[in-house]
């Protein structure tokens, strides 16, 4: 409807207040079309070339919404943070529209392709300077919570920078995964290779940590930045949890909903990582901020039906990493269903695959089977945190482990951006 009488065109003649009502009409509309789009997996309603409106100039504005007798300097604008939201969007829109619009690239395989990369490139090199460039009050800070105590201002300002931030980390999220989602095919035709081909991979594999290549050398570049974005950014929106002040006026705002999505899809993002190293430090500091996501989700689901659904999907995510951890602390090194112990016993002292330096040298999480052991060298020792991650990625992509949930395989829910 908003098209049909052409809101997205600039009005040249009218009342001036007019005018600015209908650029913050028809900019309002634009955000939803493409935050309900992301959130949705919908087609994009609104085509960029279509639109030639300005954006909503700076006009200070009274925070209770009446229209006469407030202090000025109570005064707040609002016209800033809307514009910032718009451009946010409009700078990602191309790549959205790659995933989710009416023309897009066609199938799974372009979309995760060359083509598609470069698109996603130069966007988020676009979204790292607008984010550089954003005004200091719309900046957040996660380093520092919001006074309880303080002025009207402020607290508007904290959660307009609150949704930027979110808005801005989830947009790289949603733009890295197709990325991810080739790498996940790669490593599952992997998997269907013979054993012998599966050693010498792994073999490979090591090596490319050194020398800069990975299992697709045509897309190693991609490979390189995009699990490292997706995860940072999944990491500052679950640092949001470190605020409680903040929170606690988010959850009290309009925006309770919108940071339960938020915060779910960063909690997804960091188990894949904790599981692709389910022993070490990151491990550990991940399930303590998925414990805070989970409360945080829980507390609020009375008023968000989203948090609810997303409390039920962590709960069965948190089994999948406890049992993953269960797995690594308990499996045996040599990877056979005996321990190195029931084999000593019967085949003698010397009868061990390497020695217990050897051993005592190997990551914690390692399970090598008895022929890479026996290949391993100190150069070895280092499992690339690369291939973890991708590890993980296939597993949770497989639904190993996974639950059922309402009928319906976990992984379904958690990973329908990757297939």
């Amino acid at each position: 409807m908003a098209q049909s009488i052409g809101l997205q065109r600039q009005c040249l003649r009218g009342n001036p207040d007019d005018i600015e009502e209908r650029k913050r009409v028809w900019w309002t509309i634009y955000t939803w079309d493409r935050f309900a789009s992301i959130t949705y997996g919908r087609p994009l309603g609104i085509n960029d070339k279509d639109c030639n409106l300005q954006m909503p100039s700076d006009v200070l504005e009274n925070p209770s919404f009446a229209s006469s007798g407030f202090p000025q300097d109570e005064a707040i604008c609002y016209s800033t943070y809307q514009r910032e939201l718009n451009r946010l969007y409009w700078i990602a829109s191309p790549a959205l529209e790659a995933i989710f619009g009416s023309r897009t690239f066609g199938t799974s395989e372009q979309l995760a392709g060359d083509s598609y990369f470069a698109l996603v490139k130069h966007a988020t090199k676009k979204l790292e300077k607008w984010r550089s460039c954003l005004p200091s009050h719309l900046s957040l800070d996660l380093e520092k919570d919001v006074l309880p105590d303080g002025p009207a201002s402020s607290r508007a300002y904290a959660l307009q920078s609150l949704s930027l931030q979110l808005t801005y980390d989830n947009i790289l999220i949603v733009l890295h995964r197709p990325l991810l989602a080739r790498q996940v095919h790669n490593l599952s035709h992997m998997g269907k290779r013979s054993p012998d081909q599966s050693v010498d991979s792994a073999t490979a594999t090591h090596s490319a940590h050194y020398s800069g290549s990975n299992f697709d050398p045509a897309f190693s570049e991609t490979m390189v930045t995009s699990p490292e974005l997706w995860v940072d950014a999944a990491v500052r929106t679950s640092k949001i949890t470190e605020l409680p002040v903040l929170v606690r006026l988010a959850t009290e705002s309009h925006l309770v909903a919108f940071l339960a999505i938020n915060l779910f899809h960063a909690a997804i993002v960091l188990a894949v990582l904790a599981l692709s190293q389910p022993l070490s430090d990151t491990a550990q500091d991940v399930k303590r901020t998925i414990t805070r996501i989970f409360r945080v989700q829980d507390l609020i689901g009375k008023r968000s039906a989203l948090s609810k659904q997303s409390t039920l999907i962590l709960k069965n995510v948190v089994a999948l990493l406890l049992r993953r951890e269960s797995e690594a602390m308990l499996a045996p090194f040599t990877g056979t269903t005996e321990s190195i112990s029931h084999q000593a016993l019967r085949n003698g002292p010397d009868s061990f695959p390497f020695s217990v330096e050897d051993a005592l040298r190997l990551p914690a999480d390692a399970t090598l089977n008895s022929r890479q052991s026996l290949a391993m060298d100190d150069e070895l020792y280092d499992v690339n945190p690369l291939h973890r991650l991708n590890e993980s990625l296939v597993s949770v992509q497989h639904g190993e482990a996974l639950p059922a949930f309402g009928g319906e395989n976990i992984c379904a829910l958690i990973c329908r951006d990757f297939s």
